[in-house]
């Protein structure tokens, strides 16, 4: 079980998260749900499902739903038996599906779960095994054209949801070949000037992928600019402050109605944003980082924070961070888990080697 690492986490407070574990096996997918709680004997517990999870979200204080990428829902309760349910028509190759790609990420806005996904795929739970596919044209071309995909997907509310997602160029692959030809022509031929006129054709910059963002406002999608890349990371602080992360380091700041504007930037990417106190971090693929806002003003700068993790070896990568009161909860894909004081103590909790074993039969 060493391919297995944390893939996703659904943290409901600093002593109690739920972990999804699994190796991307897509021949024979099967993920580990593990569930802490250091007021239950013992605090491990661990549950089994048959598909790669992407996304775990918190329904009530003792309830959370995992979603696979197929589609297949579950639900998981401190008093009653898991259950599943079956989003149909989503992913690729599951037989509910229709080879629309995998679904990506999940969230509970309101009471009332969402899921996305590649091909424009945006789903609704109008109740117990009831989801329903919606759409918008502000989303553009036909679900399943392959032009726009989501990977994430936040909202507090059922009249405040943002996606984030990427948009994919159309691209002509018959223009493209006959440019191709026409330059392998050009070469065969000898001629300097139509060598010239086909590499300038040939060589010219092609359109490339495009971050993008929707918002749901309770009666209508509406496209929101943002930079042109690839956002990771979404923290609604308030309906005005949302901040976002980008794949390439930008921190953006600001809402639907208003508008984002670049406030900060990291070496990395970043992948998770918290409000800690008064104070926000930032987990980026270099590790943590404080953002510390200039004084009237939300723009700033960004201290590097180094985490103790006492003899573990690697450098550290953050999978999520939350806070709770005086505690922040640091996930690392390589690391595991710790509590932080916010000042020189982090406190490891160890996830027992047991629990992970195949044959798994109970924590000693």
């Amino acid at each position: 079980m060493t391919d297995n690492k944390i893939r996703a986490t659904c943290i409901v407070s600093s002593n109690q998260f739920y972990l999804a574990l699994h190796a991307h096996n897509e021949e024979n997918p099967n993920t580990i749900i593990l569930r802490y709680n250091n007021e239950q004997s013992p605090p491990w517990t661990r549950e089994d499902i048959s598909t790669n999870v992407n996304a775990l979200c918190q329904i009530s204080a003792t309830d959370m739903t995992a979603l696979g990428n197929e589609g297949k829902v579950f639900f998981f309760s401190e008093d009653k038996a898991m259950s599943q349910e079956i989003i149909k028509g989503a992913g690729l190759d599951a037989p509910h599906a229709k080879g629309r790609g995998y679904i990506m990420d999940m969230t509970n806005a309101g009471g009332t779960l969402y899921a996305v996904g590649y091909n424009q795929q945006l789903f609704k739970r109008l109740g117990d095994d009831d989801w329903t596919l919606l759409n918008s044209d502000e989303f553009g071309e036909n679900i399943g054209s392959g032009l726009l995909h989501f990977y994430l997907i936040n909202g507090q509310s059922t009249e405040s949801i943002y996606i984030f997602g990427e948009s994919v160029p159309k691209r002509d692959s018959a223009k493209r070949g006959r440019e191709h030809m026409a330059y392998v022509r050009a070469l065969e031929s000898g001629d300097e000037a139509a060598i010239a006129a086909a590499e300038k054709i040939y060589f010219a910059p092609l359109p490339e992928d495009e971050g993008c963002c929707f918002h749901w406002d309770g009666s209508e999608w509406e496209d929101v600019g943002v930079p042109e890349v690839v956002i990771e990371a979404c923290f609604i602080e308030s309906a005005d402050k949302v901040w976002i992360g980008t794949a390439d380091g930008l921190l953006l700041m600001g809402n639907a109605k208003d508008g984002f504007d670049e406030v900060g930037e990291t070496d990395e990417g970043i992948v998770s944003i918290c409000k800690f106190g008064e104070r926000y971090i930032l987990g980026t693929r270099d590790g943590l980082v404080e953002f510390i806002p200039y004084e009237e003003s939300f723009h700033g700068e960004t201290v590097p924070i180094k985490p103790n993790l006492g003899k573990k070896k690697g450098a550290p990568l953050p999978l999520k961070i939350q806070a709770f009161g005086d505690e922040m909860v640091y996930v690392d894909y390589n690391h595991g888990i710790y509590i932080w004081d916010g000042e020189d103590e982090w406190t490891h909790i160890p996830i027992p080697p047991e629990i992970l074993e195949r044959d798994f039969k109970g924590v000693k």
